[in-house]
């Protein structure tokens, strides 16, 4: 565990890990939905918490032509905390 991770575990300790889901579908041909359902059942068979504000999709959004930063994936990002659990479909 880093340094950054131990502090904020210290200043916080009663702050139980959130989990983060990001869903990404290239084509409106595509659908969201069993994606979300998949990492909805992952969590709740590992015992994560996966509140419906942290289910992050990009619709209609390329792999490789938007960068990174401009998807929802960065918002995750920004938000998570040390421990916190992102889970990708």
């Amino acid at each position: 565990m880093n340094k950054e991770s131990k502090q904020f575990l210290k200043s916080n300790p009663n702050r139980k890990p959130v989990s983060f889901a990001y869903v990404r579908v290239s084509t409106d041909k595509q659908e969201s939905a069993p994606q979300v359902d998949a990492i909805r059942n992952y969590c709740n068979n590992k015992n994560l918490i996966l509140l419906d504000e942290n289910i992050f999709v990009d619709n209609n959004v390329s792999g490789y032509k938007i960068y990174w930063k401009d998807r929802k994936i960065n918002d995750i990002i920004d938000k998570a905390q040390p421990h916190d659990h992102i889970v990708v479909f």
